[in-house]
């Protein structure tokens, strides 16, 4: 029954993909330290090259050993004219991902994704309003080890160990061998104050959607005959303010999302303290150290706590995710388990430059 129990828990990995999603479609707990995977016309407000790096563990209760690990590699290249001040024309961005979820991750999705993000100003006003669009594509290619598990058409009395190996299993031959598939996804940004000047401004604000899986691919592992079932469109909101006062930046942020019918909602935000920015400047500069506390809430479902330090180059963040939630949302069902996650993102800022290195504190 044990070994029927394994066999189960990774069919049920598979089975509830179009739920959880596959790498585009899980979400991290800091959503926005990975940007492209939350945006992609995030890929338009950094001014300068970055790398950002993203990993989330979760380990299920179970003893069967049900884990659900997310992690993603980053890069942003802005894309500017022949100037030297202002905000960049957008910016292209690479994507690499992977999640293994299910018996010890039997269930495993990489994906590789291009984006190029296109800045629009709105008005006369250079900085006041903008709209970034941004087309992302890429590939995506999912596996599934059965290796180790045992069916009872295996089992042999006469043998030591119980099981027969030679005897095939006639329902592993409707699996299918790595399917691969395509995926499209759109993304805009509306940012108020993108140069975050508080001079002019008492405060910076964005909205932003997305629609993934646009294309509708198939990532069928078992054969069902004429039939086929298609990745669900994923829908992304977020938004949030920026509002200072001396040393402090508060940042009260929102996400929401729907897929299959199901809908999840983040409310929270983060206070990041300047050890050294001059309280006389008023436009934005990154180029001091911060220290940063985050906490959301996930609506019917758990507390997201958060901590980061932040230098001229570099940021580390580190969050603990309650996630009472499991499985198809029903804690009764399987349980994941609390999450642990780190990202990092580094900042390729010129030494002759003491502007600001992106235009949101969180990035």
């Amino acid at each position: 029954m044990k070994n029927y129990y394994y066999i189960l828990v990774i069919i049920l990995s598979g089975l509830s993909s179009n739920l959880l999603g596959q790498g585009s479609q899980v979400q991290f707990s800091q959503y926005y330290s990975a940007s492209l995977h939350l945006n992609p016309a995030i890929a338009g407000v950094y001014l300068n090259p970055s790398f950002h790096a993203s990993y989330r563990r979760q380990v299920s209760g179970l003893e069967v050993g049900f884990i659900n690990d997310l992690s993603q590699a980053s890069v942003i290249l802005p894309v500017k004219k022949k100037r030297r001040f202002g905000m960049p024309d957008g910016g292209i961005g690479i994507l690499v991902y992977n999640q293994s979820t299910g018996f010890e991750g039997g269930l495993n999705t990489t994906g590789i994704q291009v984006n190029y993000a296109h800045n629009i100003q709105v008005g006369h006003v250079r900085g006041k309003e903008t709209v970034i669009l941004s087309l992302q594509g890429g590939f995506e290619q999912r596996s599934i080890s059965l290796s180790g598990l045992r069916a009872g058409s295996q089992f042999n009395k006469f043998l030591e160990s119980g099981f027969d190996p030679s005897v095939a299993v006639g329902f592993l031959n409707n699996f299918a061998d790595s399917p691969g598939y395509p995926i499209l996804n759109f993304g805009a940004l509306y940012y108020w104050n993108i140069e975050r000047n508080f001079h002019l401004y008492r405060y910076s604000a964005f909205s932003g959607f997305t629609v993934n899986n646009i294309n509708r691919p198939s990532s069928d592992f078992i054969s069902l005959g004429n039939e086929s079932t298609a990745l669900d469109v994923l829908l992304r909101y977020h938004g949030g303010f920026e509002f200072r006062f001396k040393n402090f930046d508060f940042l009260p942020t929102i996400l929401g999302t729907y897929v299959n019918k199901s809908t999840r909602f983040n409310a929270g935000g983060t206070i990041a303290y300047d050890l050294n920015r001059d309280s006389k400047r008023f436009v934005s500069s990154n180029t001091g150290a911060k220290i940063a506390l985050g906490l959301w809430y996930r609506l019917k479902d758990s507390f997201i706590f958060y901590g980061g330090f932040r230098s001229a180059n570099l940021n580390v963040g580190i969050s603990y995710d309650l996630n009472s939630n499991g499985i198809l949302g029903d804690s009764d069902f399987i349980d994941f388990g609390a999450a642990t996650e780190i990202s990092i993102q580094y900042f390729m800022n010129k030494k002759s430059r003491k502007g600001r290195r992106s235009s949101n504190p969180l990035f």
